[in-house]
């Protein structure tokens, strides 16, 4: 078969006669030229001489194959003209005589001419097809690795089909299923059922807007929850559009990302916003809320309570915030394991606290706030001490106003608060001391010598029995504010820096602020605060000066000073008696009421210094 085809060829060529007039070949719009066996250019229409930028005159002398800008193309061109006779559609890669580069398809056909085998060639200019092909593949390319290393995924889904029918890589990075599985299953597989009723829903309404106008460029948001191949379950926020295909099936085009980390922000947001940071139950906010939520029969009776945590003032003063935290966040956990789960707990305020307890009355809130108390004196506080006081109110009808059950509620806290909160006061302070000395012997020791010095002059300055009374306690508190200093240094063997005697000079304010929290010690806490003034003025901490500080602080002072000589401390030798003695003296109208000084020396010590 092949023989006959190649004799039709030949047979054809051998008829083949030049024109007498090239008339035909110039008006052809392509190129065409005739090339002997080695390649030299016979004979070359006008739109060749013009496409290679040659003359006539230059034809028989240049060859062919100096306008080949790839060799191996023009090998092979060659080669199968030789041995074919005849090559079709071939693409070539030329140039012109100046080095422009462009492409052909050409066409060549063994014929003799001037009594020789020649190579008759046309070549059709695809220069600017070449250029649009490769524009076509680099953004093919280009949008090729948009998919597939985008991190969002890409998708395609045909409506009718029910189906995707394109998947980026990429899904398998955001969910562990390939391109191929995803395509492969039904979109109630990947998604929960709440989100796939919502993607239903959505595409239900969107596909109406579509088809209504299917010009508008309208982009959808939708937010679901996909199901990942390890099981675990993910957010997914996907941009949509719908089209037309180039069948003229509706399709919708998706890009996904995964938004798992954008949630948990939200939903750490939306925490914040509705709960009290320090203690994790529901904050003001949400109680105000809540209290419309609830507003409904079905909760009736409902019963309001508050809870106001007692000393919290005195207990940060005394033990610090840190203590104080501990207390508030002891006080959550219990009304975390005592509450119903329909129950709601909120922090309102610094110490204050309400509760919200559906379909309970009175006598079952007497029994809720019972266990409570109960569970508060069996919780190991650690040292500071919990109190809390309750009052309560019930909601009867939907008409009882919130407002006024808040109102009635804080009545009764309030009147609790009184009862309790004074006991509480009183054994912090005490506590406060114990801890005190607990930490730092020597501190127990000066507070009971510095009340029976303070007592002793009392006494010999003629002062009333309830003065007595006063200067005893105080002695004994005169320095309780170092509870508040840190422990290192009150122990401290070496002498105190610049920065230690900072903290020690806030004993007198923190002391001050202790006392004055409770009832029976508010008198002392003037005293307390005024205790380090001097007589002239120079002390600390408001420079008060003679009359302006209070007898019994210049009392305590004197006793203070005394024992701390005659005693020593950690970084100090004890003085003599007599030395103690003159120091005070010397200090007389300066530092201290000289005529308490007089009264000391003379009197109480029975001395007579010269």
């Amino acid at each position: 078969m092949r023989s006959k085809t190649n004799n039709n060829k030949q047979r054809a060529a051998e008829e083949f006669k030049p024109l007498e007039t090239d008339s035909i070949f110039e008006s052809l719009p392509v190129s065409l030229h005739i090339i002997d066996a080695e390649g030299v250019i016979l004979y070359a229409n006008s739109k060749c001489l013009e496409r290679y930028e040659i003359n006539a005159e230059d034809l028989g002398k240049i060859s062919f194959s100096e306008f080949w800008a790839d060799e191996e193309k023009k090998v092979l061109w060659f080669d199968s003209v030789k041995r074919d006779g005849v090559v079709n559609d071939f693409e070539m890669q030329l140039k012109t005589s100046s080095g422009a580069i462009f492409w052909a398809l050409g066409n060549g056909i063994s014929i003799p001419y001037q009594n020789q085998r020649c190579i008759l060639s046309v070549q059709i200019d695809i220069t600017e097809r070449k250029r649009m092909e490769s524009a076509l593949k680099s953004n093919e390319e280009k949008y090729r690795l948009l998919t597939e290393f985008s991190s969002d995924v890409i998708w395609i889904f045909d409506l009718r089909k029910e189906r995707h029918t394109y998947m980026s890589p990429s899904v398998y990075y955001m969910t562990g299923f390939t391109p191929e599985e995803i395509m492969s299953m039904d979109p109630s597989e990947v998604l929960t059922p709440e989100s796939y009723l919502l993607v239903r829903e959505s595409i239900e309404k969107n596909l109406k807007d579509f088809l209504a106008n299917p010009e508008a460029q309208k982009h959808y948001i939708i937010e679901t929850r996909h199901l990942c191949k390890n099981g675990e379950v993910i957010w997914v926020e996907a941009s949509t559009k719908y089209r037309y295909n180039e069948l003229g099936a509706i399709e919708l085009i998706g890009a996904s990302r995964n938004i798992e980390d954008r949630k948990k922000a939200e939903r750490a947001v939306l925490y914040l916003s509705y709960h009290d940071q320090l203690t994790g139950l529901f904050n003001r906010r949400f109680y105000e809320e809540e209290v419309q939520r609830m507003s409904f029969p079905r909760n009736l009776p409902l019963t309001l309570v508050l809870g106001d945590v007692n000393g919290l003032k005195l207990t940060n003063d005394a033990f610090g915030h840190l203590a104080g935290d501990a207390l508030l966040k002891q006080f959550a956990d219990i009304l975390n394991r005592e509450l119903r789960a329909e129950d709601v707990a909120a922090r309102i305020g610094g110490d204050e606290f309400i509760l919200l307890l559906p379909k309970t009355d009175a006598i079952g809130a007497e029994k809720v706030i019972r266990r409570i108390k109960e569970a508060i004196k069996t919780q190991n506080t650690g040292g500071a001490i919990l109190s809390v006081s309750f009052g309560w109110a019930v909601k009867e009808t939907l008409e009882d106003s919130f407002d006024v059950l808040f109102m009635q509620a804080e009545d009764r806290m309030y009147h609790q608060k009184l009862l309790e909160s004074a006991a509480m006061k009183n054994e912090t302070i005490q506590l406060a001391a114990r801890k005190l000395y607990d930490r730092n012997l020597l501190e127990f020791r000066h507070s009971e010598n510095v009340a029976r010095l303070s007592v002793d002059i009392g006494k010999a300055m003629g002062l009333h029995k309830d003065v007595l009374a006063d200067l005893l306690i105080l002695g004994r508190l005169h320095d309780i504010g170092k509870i508040g200093i840190p422990g290192g240094i009150l122990t401290k063997k070496n002498q105190l820096d610049t920065g230690d005697w900072i903290e020690i000079r806030r004993h007198p304010e923190i002391g001050y602020q202790i006392l004055r929290s409770a009832d029976e010690y508010v008198h002392l806490a003037e005293a307390v605060l005024s205790h380090h003034e001097w007589y002239d003025g120079s002390g600390y901490p408001r420079n008060l000066r003679a009359q302006e500080i209070p007898l019994t602080a210049r009392i305590v002072a004197i006793a203070e000073a005394y024992d701390t000589m005659i005693s020593g401390n950690t970084f100090r030798m004890p003085m003599q008696d007599k030395a103690a003695l003159e120091e005070l003296t010397s200090h007389a109208g300066t530092q201290f009421d000289s005529e308490i000084v007089k009264i000391f020396v003379s009197e109480v010590m029975g001395k007579t210094l010269q």
